[in-house]
């Protein structure tokens, strides 16, 4: 397996056209096609050290190598249930272990990279629909289609805080600080909840700051940026937005508009200087996150696009 190279940019894109897309982030050129034919993709995970990236799609999960040209996994973990679609992927930090969540409610931690070995699985009641590592890896933070947060201790399984933002409405992402100094929360109403831990020795308990109406329609994701100056929300409105945090004020600082159709994901570059979108108009928007201006717009897909990955660290980082 190829070794790490800690300067390069891996962008990474997949979506319903059942392909996974490498691109030149510079140029906007796609520089490696490789087939997805059992189903579309529903998110994508590059490993911390860039040498790996995950794609999930209905029922498996298959593990390409960055660095080379080669269309086959290097390993394939296909143990969820027919028509459970996996709904995200993360890596460990050490990447000892990654973790899978689904629409069959199951969450499965694989050893890697023998990921023939099941580490254990826990069973939620509902269908997940997004999951972070804590930042201190030893906790899953988890969001459902009952509209549940979850914080499950990795120690026993056992779920250390419960919050049902609002009642019977799915929530569809969740972010959270490398720091862990805020944590946020998007539904299906377009609302966004942030929340934090007011002793972070005692994780069991959450306190929400703010929530705001950040969208007219489901908002998809959400992420933080690396210098935690800026939250971006992105919607089935067409729109983009990033906002300014300051402690408990969040403020609106600029709509992304240009998409057309839902846009289905996004991702900070690793300065904070950039956001990448991805949409089911089969483009991906560059913008300049201080300005809100349009930098690059990157064809090649030939339906939606429903995940990008981005990772252009200079180096591994905690």
């Amino acid at each position: 397996m190829g070794q790490p190279d800690s300067s390069a940019v891996v962008l990474v894109t997949g979506g319903f056209d059942h392909c996974i897309k490498f691109w030149d982030a510079q140029h906007g050129t796609c520089i490696r096609t490789i087939p997805f034919a059992e189903s579309h993709i529903n998110r994508l995970c590059i490993s911390p050290d860039k040498r790996f990236v995950v794609a999930v799609g209905s029922q498996n999960a298959k593990v390409f190598e960055v660095a080379g040209m080669n269309q086959n996994p290097c390993l394939l973990i296909e143990n969820h249930k027919p028509g459970g679609n996996i709904m995200v992927a993360e890596f460990q930090r050490e990447m000892k272990w990654i973790v899978l969540a689904s629409e069959d409610g199951v969450i499965r931690i694989h050893d890697f990279p023998k990921t023939n070995n099941l580490r254990r699985t826990i069973e939620n009641k509902s269908a997940i629909n997004d999951l972070k590592i804590h930042p201190e890896q030893d906790m899953l933070i988890t969001i459902d289609q009952k509209g549940f947060l979850k914080l499950i201790n990795l120690r026993d399984n056992s779920i250390e805080c419960q919050v049902q933002p609002e009642e019977g409405v799915p929530l569809r992402s969740v972010a959270v600080a490398r720091d862990c100094s805020l944590l946020v929360v998007t539904n299906n109403k377009g609302r966004c909840f942030l929340y934090h831990w007011p002793e972070p020795r005692q994780r069991s308990r959450l306190e929400l700051l703010t929530q705001i109406d950040a969208h007219t329609k489901y908002a998809i994701r959400c992420c933080l940026s690396r210098n935690l100056q800026y939250l971006a929300t992105c919607s089935a409105d067409t729109s983009a937005k990033i906002w300014k945090l300051d402690g408990p004020n969040v403020e609106l600082v600029h709509v992304l508009m240009g998409h057309e159709g839902w846009v289905w994901d996004l991702a900070f570059s690793d300065d904070s200087e950039y956001l990448v979108t991805a949409a089911s108009d089969q483009k991906l928007r560059v913008w300049k996150v201080s300005s809100g201006e349009l930098s690059r717009t990157i064809e090649g897909h030939n339906k939606a696009i429903m995940s990008v990955a981005l990772n252009d660290s200079v180096a591994m980082r905690k």
